[in-house]
């Protein structure tokens, strides 16, 4: 019973794992997820010894144990704001025209409008109706299904990474109709940690390990950051 529902739970609230359950006035809830499975990372307080610290662990691993990943980090907050820091002012300190127009997203698809968002709605719907098949099809046997356990973890994951890829779309569609969002050197000359800033010019945050994450700009410029 307990395997039964761990599974009815996954395909009713699939999206239970991505960033939808956990948007919050936080930018990281948006954008950080785990390099190991794909999921979203949330924010949780921790407390040791009467001190409280701030952490982000990926949701999966809250929810779900080792099920369906075995090894993402946690990562103090307090790292991941010094290194997003870091990767914006280096941004700003190399704010050449070609990263200006990399980071604003002028690229041939968006200025013409065209857009992959039918295509991924297509796999995503596709994609849905063989993880419904394969997790009615695995209720059915009493026994253990480790190759349909297995290909229920590769489909959640595909449809995760499929409904981020048409948020990314949808987002650069609404840039294109808002030029006063461009960004310039000026704008990222900061001190310190802006999660609004973070919000505007970050599109993912991938935790690669406990002392490496790998930052995505609108646009698609990227930067691997070491935490500290």
């Amino acid at each position: 019973f307990a395997r039964r529902n761990s599974k009815t739970a996954l395909s009713t609230s699939s999206s239970k794992t991505n960033k939808g359950r956990f948007s919050s006035k936080y930018a990281l809830s948006e954008r950080l997820v785990c390099g190991d499975c794909g999921s979203s990372y949330k924010r949780v307080t921790w407390s040791i010894h009467g001190r409280k610290q701030i952490v982000w662990r990926c949701v999966n691993r809250i929810e779900y144990g080792t099920k369906f990943c075995g090894s993402s980090p946690s990562i103090p907050e307090e790292e991941l704001h010094n290194a997003i820091l870091k990767a914006v002012q280096d941004l700003a300190a190399n704010f050449t025209e070609e990263v200006a127009a990399q980071i604003n997203g002028i690229l041939h698809n968006i200025q013409t409008g065209e857009s992959t968002k039918p295509n991924l709605q297509e796999q995503l719907e596709q994609t849905q109706q063989e993880f419904d098949r394969l997790l009615e099809m695995s209720l059915n046997f009493d026994e253990d299904t480790p190759f349909l356990d297995d290909r229920l973890k590769k489909l959640n994951n595909k449809i995760k990474s499929l409904k981020k890829a048409i948020e990314d779309s949808t987002a650069r569609q609404e840039k294109v109709s808002q030029p006063e969002m461009l960004l310039s050197a000026k704008d990222l000359q900061i001190q310190e940690y802006d999660d609004a800033l973070t919000a505007r010019i970050i599109e993912k945050i991938t935790i690669r390990a406990r002392n490496e994450i790998e930052i995505r700009f609108i646009g698609g410029y990227k930067k691997t950051m070491r935490l500290a």
